[in-house]
């Protein structure tokens, strides 16, 4: 029971950490001219397992449950629209480093016509 509340906690912390700054402006906090729609480009939550017992296919799907639920709220604002990411970007994404450690994101981004402003 403490292993999966710590696991929880930590796939939370994860995310928070990788979305916060594409929540923001969706929670409110924007400064985002109004009908000004972005394309985005949105790769998915990833689990950061810290147990020693292997993720399971709940964990899994649970995940796919975050991303459709950010995903219909990115779109339902109005402000973004998703740009689709080829299986072939996946793939690269995959094999290198995990996004917050490489510093890629926002070039995957562009490579797949997101828009990217700093």
């Amino acid at each position: 029971m403490v292993r999966q509340l710590i696991r929880v906690v930590v796939i939370i912390l994860g995310c928070a950490i990788t979305v916060l700054p594409v929540l923001s402006p969706i929670l409110g906090a924007t400064e985002q001219k109004t009908g000004d729609v972005r394309s985005i480009a949105f790769f998915g939550f990833r689990l950061i397992n810290t147990s020693m017992e292997p993720a399971g296919e709940p964990e899994y799907r649970r995940i796919k449950l975050l991303d459709a639920i950010i995903e219909d709220r990115m779109k339902a604002t109005g402000r973004y629209t998703i740009v689709p990411v080829p299986e072939d970007v996946l793939r690269d994404v995959a094999k290198g480093q995990d996004f917050g450690q490489c510093q890629c994101e926002a070039d995957y981004g562009k490579k797949v016509g997101a828009q990217y402003k700093r």
